[in-house]
């Protein structure tokens, strides 16, 4: 299934009969206030704002090399979410 969250589409995605998908409970709770997830978020809306886009989903892959003198680390943040998103 594949769930837009901006437009909230679904729509169903083939998956191969010859696959299997096992989706287990580790028992482990998450901490998303602690760690690295809300760096992760600020470093991913830092990189947005450097590339004039909203969100980084809004950002094209012809458009990297268009931004000279971004952070390094920004532009890796960016680079792995239109990689995802093209993939």
């Amino acid at each position: 299934m594949f769930f837009d969250c901006r437009t909230e589409e679904i729509r169903t995605v083939p998956f191969p009969c010859s696959l299997a998908l096992i989706i287990a409970d580790s028992g482990r709770q998450r901490e998303l206030a602690s760690g690295e997830y809300n760096l992760r978020r600020a470093e991913t809306q830092n990189a947005a704002a450097a590339f004039g886009v909203r969100v980084l989903r809004d950002l094209k892959s012809s458009q990297m090399n268009d931004h000279g003198n971004i952070p390094d680390l920004l532009r890796r943040r960016a680079r792995h979410v239109v990689e995802e998103n093209d993939r």
